[in-house]
């Protein structure tokens, strides 16, 4: 079938509401919203995983040639606690009895961030860069920051368990 472009109505003629041709521009008007949509929460997810990976970046120590896995536990827990300190500001706030509506929903993004990086850590593994290796460290370590050189970054799941391991 032909494809045919739907969105500009060439006749200026009213379109009745219950007409084939008014079906045929809602279903195409309703699909770039839903494709547009969709863009936008992949978008969204390779910018998380991009600050993600920035943060380990930051934390990187550049004495070290190759980590262990309890050391990128490590680097992991104290991922999960970087809201530490904006949470007692929220909680210090909260004790002088001041209103925080904005506060109070920042407070609740956070604590369900955490709570869904904690669960992914103890159960189906925790997504981090892959630092175990010397040639995925220098990777890491060349990366720049920019969202086009994220699939050159080796990463791998880590559990909980593995901060026993060596």
């Amino acid at each position: 079938m032909p494809k045919i472009k739907l969105l500009g109505n060439k006749s200026k003629k009213a379109l009745h509401p219950y007409s084939r041709k008014a079906a045929q521009l809602t279903k195409e008007v309703h699909r770039v919203e839903r494709v547009n949509k969709g863009k936008a929460e992949r978008a969204n997810v390779v910018i998380t995983n991009a600050k993600k990976l920035r943060w380990f970046q930051q934390q990187l120590d550049p004495d070290v040639t190759v980590y262990t896995k309890s050391q990128l536990c490590q680097l992991i827990e104290l991922y999960l606690e970087r809201f530490n300190t904006e949470l007692e500001e929220i909680a210090n706030l909260k004790k002088l009895g001041r209103k925080l509506d904005s506060k109070a929903s920042r407070e609740g993004n956070i604590q369900l961030i955490l709570e869904q990086e904690r669960q992914q850590y103890s159960s189906s593994g925790f997504e981090a860069p892959d630092l175990t290796r010397e040639e995925n460290l220098k990777k890491f370590r060349e990366w720049n920051g920019d969202l086009k050189g994220l699939p050159n970054v080796v990463t791998c799941k880590f559990y909980e368990k593995d901060k026993l391991d060596n």
